[in-house]
Order: C-alpha cells, then structure tokens, then sequence
C-alpha cells in the first residue's frame, strides 16, 4: 500500500474507534456521523427531560401527549410580554438541541484533530 490517492483508514491508538478517518497526518470529520450521534444522544436524554417537566407544578398532571409535544417542540418562554427566541428556552425544541449537540461534537472532534495533527507532526 502506501500508493499515491489511497486513503490510510486506521484507529489511532488513543483515539479507538474514533470516527476519522486519517490519511497521513491529518484526519477528515464525518459531518453526517456527528449528526446522528446527536440525535442518538438527544433519545438516551429524553427519559431525563420528561422527567425535570414532569417534576414543574404545572407538567405534573399533564398527558403523555403533552410531554412527547414538548420533546419535539420545545416550551416556549416569554419575557416582558415577548416569546424569547427558542436558543434561550429551558426545554428546546428537538432540532435545536440536536443542533447545538452537533457543533458541540464538531469542536471537540476538531480540537482532538488539532491535537491529533500536532502530535503526528512531531
């Protein structure tokens, strides 16, 4: 191997099954991988979620059906009279959080590549 375009596929040894793929001494990110772990990370906090509304005075009674709506469109907020933009809610909408997960998993994965990168120049 070793040949001109190919591309080194590897786990590196202290980054196992890590979701990069390498190729010399840098390493591509797979935008659509961190999205669906986003969305997988979203579902395993969802038990949680329902939980903290149900644990508010005036979730406590309410139906299933209402906690699965929340889930998915968030609770709105208002301020002085005003709904708040749906970044600054407390139960976001899904897309929103999934979102937010996802940048958060692209800074870390491109810290790691930065740090990956640096230790494979030395």
């Amino acid at each position: 191997g070793g040949g001109e375009g190919e591309v080194a596929c590897m786990d590196h040894p202290f980054l196992p099954g890590a979701d990069m793929t390498f190729m010399g001494p840098t390493c591509e990110i797979d935008r659509a991988d961190l999205e669906q772990k986003a969305a997988l990370l979203d579902l395993r906090d969802r038990p949680r979620m329902i939980k903290r509304l149900r644990e508010q005075k005036q979730w406590e009674h309410r139906p299933d059906e209402h906690l699965e709506q929340a889930f998915e469109e968030g609770v709105p907020e208002y301020w002085r009279g005003k709904r708040k933009n749906h970044m600054w809610w407390r139960f976001q909408p899904k897309a929103m959080r999934r979102d937010l997960l996802a940048a958060e998993l692209y800074a870390v994965r491109t810290y790691t590549k930065a740090i990956v990168d640096l230790a494979l120049e030395q």
